[in-house]
């Protein structure tokens, strides 16, 4: 299932926001070099990987149905 684009944002928007509170950043500051330097990614390239990633299970799990028959 494809989130709408709106939703994604109001995602990527409290994500930011939890860094920002917790580190005490302003509203219009970027968090982007913190989240990479706690190790985290951006829920923008989370949610690309999740989405890579169930293709790929999909994929694997055609291909192997196919190789039965």
């Amino acid at each position: 299932m494809k989130l709408k684009i709106d939703n994604i944002r109001t995602i990527i928007v409290c994500w930011n926001d939890a860094f920002r509170r917790v580190f005490g950043f302003k509203r219009y500051e970027s968090v982007k070099e913190l989240q990479w330097y706690c190790g985290e990614m951006s829920l923008t390239n989370i949610y690309k990987l999740a989405r890579w990633n169930f293709v790929i299970i999909v994929s694997h799990k055609n291909n192997r149905s196919l190789s039965i028959l």
